[in-house]
């Protein structure tokens, strides 16, 4: 038998005992829930049947490509970051138009940016000027993955408490009806640990390409976490009324930035522990330095909201047994 022929029906045989192993509807509302169909098709899907002729690469001479701009950056594939939903705002009875990204924390909520629910103006949109599609990969291909849902109040935070003299530019979209999990389809969990300066995060969005039009297909970024120390040199008339407690900076200065229409989505990361491994959401996009035109900034950091300082709103606002956090 070929060798090839062996690791596809091996792949084959994962792939459906994956899919097998649990019906969808029975899918756990927990944000740990074991190992995601995307992990085991991104697994097959990559999967290279090796060539015994020739000798494997010593590590000194492996090359490895990078291109993690979401401006020209990597596109990802449907059910990659299930929790990953749009936010739509609609303009007439007629006509809607998409605003935001967001992470999924539950079957009635969404964590997103505060700015999201709010006109360029600043004006408050009621909910039923909102709209979250779930399982949404191209923003104009009506996919069977998708559904969407209607908001039913939109939570925001009230400059009170440990909460005065935050920018809190953070946001619970609360639906209208549970959402139902599938495998394109699942909860984020939120982050409770301390940040460390060495974690490089991911953000997924549809942020304006190299066109300066938002992407159609979702696309990622890799951001690494930066000191404020660091953020505040980089542009201190930008960041320097901007940067508090309950934000992070993260970013290159080479180009590779969140810009206009990434926005609420999540800064996430992939954790590990004896429990097993899940990912989860530092922080929520809020902000990018802008140049004179208006434009982001090639080389200008991006602000988050830090989702640990917020964490007792979130459980106060949803309760406690509708998210979870690090494993």
């Amino acid at each position: 038998m070929r060798a090839s022929k062996i690791y596809t029906d091996w792949a084959n045989y994962y792939l459906e005992r994956a899919k097998s192993k649990r019906k969808v509807s029975d899918l756990s509302a927990d944000c740990r829930d074991g190992l995601l169909l995307a992990e085991v098709i991104e697994a097959v899907t990559t999967f290279k049947v090796p060539d015994l002729a020739k000798k494997p690469k010593t590590p000194q001479h492996m090359k490895i490509k990078t291109r993690d701009l979401i401006v020209q950056g990597y596109d990802t594939y449907p059910g990659q970051f299930p929790w990953h939903v749009a936010i739509f705002h609609r303009k007439n009875r007629h006509t809607i138009e998409y605003a935001c990204g967001g992470s999924l924390i539950s079957r009635n909520f969404v964590l997103t940016a505060a700015h999201c629910t709010k006109s360029k103006d600043g004006y408050e949109f009621s909910a039923k000027r909102l709209s979250v599609y779930v399982g949404i990969h191209d923003k104009h291909e009506l996919g069977s993955n998708l559904a969407q849902h209607s908001v039913y109040e939109i939570h925001r935070v009230s400059p009170e408490d440990q909460w005065v003299n935050l920018r809190n530019d953070i946001a619970l979209l609360e639906l209208n009806g549970n959402v139902r999990f599938t495998n394109y389809v699942q909860p984020i969990c939120l982050n409770s640990l301390n940040l460390s300066y060495e974690a490089v995060g991911t953000v997924p969005g549809w942020g304006r390409t190299e066109e300066h039009e938002t992407s159609d297909i979702l696309k990622i970024a890799s951001l690494p976490i930066v000191t404020t120390i660091d953020c505040l040199a980089s542009d201190r008339g930008a960041f320097g009324e901007m940067l508090d407690n309950g934000i992070i900076c993260a970013g290159y200065r080479n180009g590779t930035r969140v810009c206009t229409g990434d926005s609420g989505g999540g800064l996430v990361v992939k954790q590990c522990s004896i429990l097993g491994c899940s990912w989860t959401v530092l922080g929520i996009v809020s902000f990018a330095s802008s140049d004179e035109k208006g434009s982001c900034r090639s080389d200008g950091y991006g602000l988050f909201t830090k989702v640990q300082t917020y964490l007792p709103w979130i459980k106060q606002t949803t309760f406690v047994a509708n998210v979870g956090t690090n494993p």
